[in-house]
C-alpha cells in the first residue's frame, strides 16, 4: 500500500503483513474495530495516529520507523506493543489498555508482558 490509509468508517478493518508506504490514521468518526499487525515500512518513516476517543484497536508486531500516537481523550480498549522502532505517543485515558511496550519480537499470548 504506497498512498496514505485513512480509516473513516466501518465495522472491523485488518491492516496485516503489508508493505506500508504512507501513513495510517483512524479517524474521529470510525466506530469498528481495527488490527494493525506484522507490516513493513517501505519508504521512510511512517506514522499511525489514532484520533481522540476512538476504542477498540490493535496495534502490534510491526517492523517500521516512525511514531504512533493516540491523541488525548477517552480512548479505550487498545493495544499497543511489540513495535520496535516506533516512539509511542499515548494519550488515551482508558484503564482498559497496554501500551507503550516496545518488546523486541513482540509479545507472545502466552506470556504475562503486563
Amino acid at each position: 500500500m504506497s498512498a496514505p490509509i485513512s480509516l473513516i468508517l466501518g465495522n472491523w478493518t485488518s491492516i496485516t503483513n503489508c508493505e506500508l508506504g504512507g501513513d495510517v490514521t483512524i479517524q474521529a468518526t470510525y466506530a469498528g474495530h481495527t488490527l494493525i499487525q506484522g507490516n513493513f515500512g517501505v519508504t521512510g518513516a511512517i506514522s499511525v495516529m489514532v484520533s481522540a476517543n476512538v476504542n477498540n484497536f490493535i496495534i502490534t508486531d510491526n517492523f517500521f520507523t516512525g511514531t504512533i500516537t493516540v491523541a488525548a481523550g477517552t480512548s479505550n480498549h487498545y493495544r499497543i506493543r511489540g513495535n520496535p522502532n516506533c516512539t509511542i505517543s499515548d494519550g488515551g485515558t482508558g484503564a482498559d489498555k497496554y501500551d507503550v511496550l516496545n518488546i523486541a519480537g513482540g509479545c507472545s499470548a502466552r506470556l504475562s508482558c503486563r
